[in-house]
């Protein structure tokens, strides 16, 4: 999924809506396909930013979500990547407690994104992802590479820079 989203920018394109229902797996061949590329846009990724507003909630970053204007370019993939990865290695939905629906789902999604990183909490992994990670996956690695795909500051968050290397040279991906 990285290298796909890499390749996207690559071409100068955004998502804009990254999340676990819009991944595909073909069955025969095994390759993974990012699908629905309504809100996706072309973009100058080296000086422009964008100011629409469109996404999935639960998936959007920090400078979608907490300004009054929009102010964003590539880094926004990333930060829902993160998202991505959460979910599928925690098996939970990141805006919602883990306790279930929340009727104050938007704040609580709002308040982990202004205490990401730093305060991220990590629940148990789902019995098969966790397996994956105590086997093949270190759960330190596993927890820095979303630390770093969720930093509030897109000026730094990991892939920020224009290069998806910087993203699968990550450790989680060389184990």
């Amino acid at each position: 999924v990285a290298k796909v989203i890499g390749s996207l920018h690559k071409e100068g394109i955004i998502h804009r809506d990254i999340k676990c229902s819009n991944i595909i797996i073909e069955s025969e061949t095994e390759k993974i396909k990012l699908i629905d590329m309504s809100l996706s846009c072309f973009v100058d990724t080296k000086k422009q930013r964008l100011s629409e507003f469109c996404g999935s909630f639960h998936t959007m970053a920090p400078e979608m979500i907490c300004m009054q204007k929009p102010n964003y370019s590539i880094e926004y993939d990333w930060w829902s990547f993160g998202v991505l990865i959460y979910e599928m290695v925690f098996g939970i939905n990141f805006s919602i407690p883990p306790y279930g629906y929340h009727p104050e789902e938007n704040k609580y999604l709002l308040k982990r994104i202004n205490e990401s990183p730093k305060s991220l909490s990590f629940p148990e992994p789902v019995i098969f992802m966790g397996d994956f990670i105590q086997g093949r996956k270190n759960r330190e690695e596993t927890e820095d590479l979303i630390m770093k795909l969720l930093n509030k500051d897109e000026s730094i968050r990991l892939g920020s820079n224009g290069d998806f290397k910087q993203v699968i040279e990550h450790p989680w991906f060389k184990s």
